[in-house]
């Protein structure tokens, strides 16, 4: 019996392909932990914030009224999925907004994972 055993080699070569897409995917996260620096993490959480305000927007272009709720933006596709900010914490959303009563505010708690503290980043305040 080969390796590969009875259902050839293309599986073998499926699972190591496999392995390596996600070995490249767990080298990028960690470089950018590691290596990117702060700065690095708090652009990618401002890339995220304006992604969710977009597709806020989108939203409300296409129904006519304010999603009330992350989770209903990515029911409805116009997310991906649940986001979260660099440091793996939630984001935070209303809508229409305090900050921004024509559209949303959305913020991030930023690398303490607390929010209303000084290292949170906001939709209002670039």
């Amino acid at each position: 019996m080969n390796v590969a055993g009875r259902h050839g080699p293309g599986i073998l070569l499926g699972v190591i392909a496999g392995l390596m897409l996600l070995s490249v995917a767990a080298a990028a996260r960690v470089d950018l932990r590691l290596f990117g620096g702060r700065q690095s993490l708090r652009a990618a959480t401002r890339t995220l914030l304006g992604e969710v305000e977009r597709a806020a927007e989108h939203f409300g272009s296409d129904n006519g009224e304010c999603p009330s709720s992350l989770e209903m933006l990515y029911a409805q596709h116009y997310l991906v999925g649940a986001p979260r900010d660099a440091w793996s914490h939630p984001i935070k959303f209303s809508c229409p907004g305090a900050h921004n009563a024509d559209g949303v505010d959305v913020s991030s708690a930023g690398p303490d994972g607390l929010f209303d503290t000084a290292d949170d980043l906001t939709s209002w305040e670039r």
